[in-house]
């Protein structure tokens, strides 16, 4: 018990990492989130849309397009319909719109139409489309209410219509503050990585001494003094999540809890691991530091948080897939944004996986460095 405390004193001591943790957490997300508002302009949209005109499911889906164009401040909507009959008399019209929906009710299926590469707006109502002649309860709602269905900002389960074209969905316009703090803890956690490489190199640098003094072995020392680290790095996870709940309103709710600490305590073994790997790695203390900002800094670049407008694309990407930034980061949101996460198990699982690979690569060449 005394090598753990011995390791959580040391860590606590490292007042820079400390405070440029507080510095990840407080102030970057206010600052990216004032950058990335500049680039918020409202973007205005023609579409077309193709179908039965006398079609009550089309008429109630012109008015949620309607209410949506209404109540959001980012997009403003300018839509013609046509019948099937008229697409030909008006193609060059229909082929100047920026997005094209074609309806066939016959058949129950949603065809888009438009340039390769969709802007922020034209994905969010290929989204709305999708989720509104997804919901089960469209036929009946329109047949027997004439109510138009309510679009929610929850990811459609069952599809009663195929749709082709883009398959990214964007839910509701990105809070800045909230999207970029829950990135920054993320990065926090694992940017506290230095404080477990001053540890291990700490027993690097004395493992001789401590192993003649001590009849423990050296194994059992390690995983001590590491088990400090991780308990000083998941406490500062915690706190940084109450913080971040306060300052950039971030939801926690019973719903999301659990997988929040289990999404922390996976990150905090990751950043335990770092670590290690840079004190097995590195000969100068100066160095291994460095070695933990650059792994850190290439994860979270790397799995498109970063910049939200790709997010989507990083993910798509097979190799980055290995990264395992891109699984916690995008169940981390989920549980923020949806209050629940499709993929928790895989994430942490991921995470756990790329946790004892780099354990295992570290401690092969520490074993050959170690006093013998």
């Amino acid at each position: 018990m005394s090598i753990i405390l011995s390791a959580i004193k040391r860590s606590l001591r490292d007042k820079n990492t400390i405070i440029g943790t507080i510095f990840l957490v407080i102030m970057l997300p206010y600052i990216f989130s004032i950058i990335f508002s500049f680039d918020s302009v409202k973007e205005s949209l023609d579409i077309s849309i193709v179908g039965n005109k006398n079609s009550e499911i089309n008429k109630s889906y012109v008015k949620a397009l309607e209410e949506f164009d209404k109540e959001n401040e980012m997009i403003s909507l300018d839509y013609k319909i046509y019948n099937k009959e008229e697409l030909d008399k008006n193609i060059e019209e229909v082929n100047k719109s920026n997005l094209t929906v074609i309806i066939d009710d016959k058949n129950r299926n949603i065809k888009f139409e438009g340039s390769k590469k969709l802007s922020m707006g034209e994905e969010v109502i290929e989204g709305i489309t999708k989720e509104f002649f997804n919901l089960m309860s469209v036929y009946e709602s329109v047949a027997k209410e004439g109510e138009v269905p309510s679009i929610s900002n929850n990811l459609v389960k069952v599809s009663e219509y195929k749709s082709e074209g883009n398959k990214n969905l964007i839910a509701e316009d990105i809070d800045y503050g909230k999207y970029f703090s829950v990135v920054m803890l993320q990065m926090a956690i694992l940017a506290v990585s230095a404080c477990s490489f001053k540890n291990t190199f700490y027993i690097k640098e004395n493992i001789g001494e401590r192993a003649k003094s001590s009849p423990m072995k050296i194994s059992k020392l390690m995983s001590l003094e590491l088990i400090g680290s991780f308990i000083v790095i998941f406490g500062q996870g915690i706190i940084m999540l109450l913080a971040i709940s306060i300052l950039y309103g971030v939801n926690i709710t019973k719903q999301n809890l659990l997988g929040m600490i289990a999404l922390i305590s996976v990150l905090s073994m990751l950043s335990v691991c770092i670590g290690l790997f840079a004190s097995s790695i590195c000969k100068k203390r100066s160095v291994g530091e460095n070695v933990c900002s650059i792994i850190v800094t290439v994860m979270a670049l790397a799995s498109g948080e970063l910049m939200p407008k790709i997010e989507q694309f990083a993910k798509n990407i097979p190799i980055l897939k290995l990264n395992p930034f891109v699984w916690i980061s995008k169940e981390f949101n989920s549980l923020v944004t949806l209050n629940y996460s499709e993929n928790l198990y895989t994430a942490l699982g991921v995470g756990i996986i790329a946790s004892i690979v780099l354990m295992a690569i570290s401690i092969l060449i520490l074993s050959r460095k170690v006093v013998k």
